[in-house]
């Protein structure tokens, strides 16, 4: 099944150009939650700064 959000336009892994997975999106999110500071988790899962930014402020695949 294809995720979309509510304008219909596809998200997260169903995406063509997606990069990380969704279960790369929620550790990051968890670890945000656990106290870990955003540059840790980043340099730990191997993407930019400013990518797990928008994960864990919910900007960026909020599917909704």
């Amino acid at each position: 099944m294809v995720k979309r959000q509510h304008t219909g336009h596809r998200c997260g892994e169903s995406h063509q150009r997606v990069k990380a997975s969704d279960d790369t999106v929620w550790m990051a999110r968890s670890m945000y939650e656990q106290g870990f500071t955003m540059a840790h988790i980043a340099r730990k899962l191997g993407h930019p700064y400013f990518t797990v930014r928008d994960w864990c402020k919910y900007w960026t695949r909020n599917y909704g």
